[in-house]
């Protein structure tokens, strides 16, 4: 898992969500998304206290869903909040 924060003003989230496989972006929260990429990976990105926080992970099984990576990376913002 890799994670990112950059402290400059966020980028738009639809220019960062270009690298998502059609039909795969689910919406997390009121601004952030997740989604497959590159065969499988997974990519998320959001907006947080100003700055936008990706998270990108590898490995993750093909019948993980939507659901439990919204929940996966409310946890990872969760933690980087502390």
């Amino acid at each position: 898992m890799s994670v990112d924060v950059t402290r400059e003003p966020p980028t738009a989230l639809d220019t960062v969500a270009e690298l998502c496989e059609d039909g795969s972006r689910a919406p997390v929260g009121t601004a952030g998304f997740v989604c497959r990429y590159q065969d499988g990976n997974v990519f998320a990105a959001l907006v947080h206290d100003g700055s936008l926080v990706t998270v990108a992970a590898s490995a993750v099984p093909a019948g993980t869903t939507a659901a439990q990576l919204v929940v996966a990376l409310d946890q990872q913002v969760t933690a980087l909040a502390r």
